[in-house]
């Protein structure tokens, strides 16, 4: 396999990974980006 091959399967899997995200954007991000819990925020680790 070449190295341009590579480059190429590379390149498929981003504009994939972009149109899925594009397309499902609640499987890649479940939360609003604005949305902070801020209760569990300053708790430690259990």
């Amino acid at each position: 396999m070449a190295v341009s091959e590579l480059f190429v399967y590379g390149a498929a899997l981003a504009v994939l990974f972009i149109a899925l995200c594009a397309l499902f954007p609640k499987w890649i991000a479940p939360y609003s980006a604005t949305e902070m819990f801020t209760d569990s925020l300053l708790q430690p680790l259990a």
